[in-house]
């Protein structure tokens, strides 16, 4: 199945919570707990330093779908708090 995302829109796969660790510096609140891998970017999006594969903090703001057996959340672009940049995290960018 294919999927475009409508306007600035993006499809998260939904990966849980976000497990505090104590050598972080960064402190996310409790509304950006929640971390996945951007699956699908509206077409509104193209010129956006969001792309797929990468791993983002998102809120609360969002649809949930189930698509090819995977929680995917459907959210404005607004939604993403950060992106994580570990390079632990490259294997799953290519996926």
């Amino acid at each position: 199945m294919q999927v475009q995302m409508r306007g600035k829109r993006i499809g998260v796969e939904k990966l849980g919570k976000a497990s505090a660790r104590k050598d972080s510096f960064l402190a996310m609140p409790d509304d950006a707990s929640a971390v996945g891998f951007i699956r699908f970017l509206g077409k509104d999006l193209s010129n956006s330093d969001l792309k797929v594969g990468m791993k983002v903090y998102y809120g609360k703001n969002r649809h949930e779908l189930k698509m090819n057996g995977m929680d995917i959340l459907v959210m404005d672009e607004d939604n993403v708090y950060a992106v994580v940049e570990d390079s632990s995290d490259e294997a799953q960018k290519t996926a």
